[in-house]
């Protein structure tokens, strides 16, 4: 294995410090960290963990940072998981899907992305209106891609990668709709002990 794309847990459960040298990232609008939003419908009356004992709650299907962030959220209110809290949990793959499911009155809550959240309310406002942030988690961001270490060309390979996408109609328009504006060259010391901004 050379190159390794990945989650922030995922890198940390996987990985030592020393096994990884940079990599690279792809960034938000003015290099602004990302977040993992807890949204509800605003016609629910929810304006706290504890009263979404019962419901159904849609989370980020293989993304097992949405579930440290729920379960700790649910810890610290009941000293209990959420998931003998919420009465069913059902994982989707896309976050906007979540919203929609939630704007449309088919589930109460959901885990999601703000870029998602921020790309579904600019294609229609209506829904950042319906759909409202409970809680959130700042995150450096959502993945990363590193080289193992000792792979002779992982630095200038890094640095192609991040000029690729620079100069690449192609990659701009990727990541225009995905609204990462940029890819960014990342260090083991500025990012393997920092994953939340």
């Amino acid at each position: 294995m050379v190159n390794w794309i990945a989650t922030p847990l995922g890198v940390v459960q996987t990985f030592k410090r020393d096994e990884l040298p940079g990599g690279f990232k792809g960034m938000l609008t003015d290099n602004q960290a990302d977040n993992l939003l807890l949204v509800v419908r605003d016609d629910k009356n929810v304006n706290s963990v504890k009263y979404l004992v019962g419901k159904c709650l849609l989370s980020l299907e293989n993304y097992e940072l949405a579930e440290v962030f729920i379960d700790s959220l649910f810890l610290k209110q009941f000293k209990s998981s959420y998931i003998k809290k919420f009465a069913t949990v059902q994982n989707k793959t896309q976050g906007s899907r979540i919203l929609l499911d939630i704007y449309f009155n088919k589930a109460d809550d959901g885990m999601v992305y703000r870029n998602a959240y921020n790309v579904m309310v600019e294609i229609n406002p209506e829904i950042g209106r319906t759909v409202l942030v409970l809680e959130k988690l700042p995150t450096n961001n959502k993945n990363f891609s590193y080289f193992v270490k000792g792979y002779p060309f992982a630095k200038e390979l890094s640095k192609m990668a991040v000029i690729a996408f620079k100069h690449s109609a192609r990659a701009k328009q990727i990541l225009d709709v995905f609204r990462k504006p940029e890819p960014k060259h990342c260090s083991i010391s500025n990012s393997m002990l920092n994953f939340f901004a």
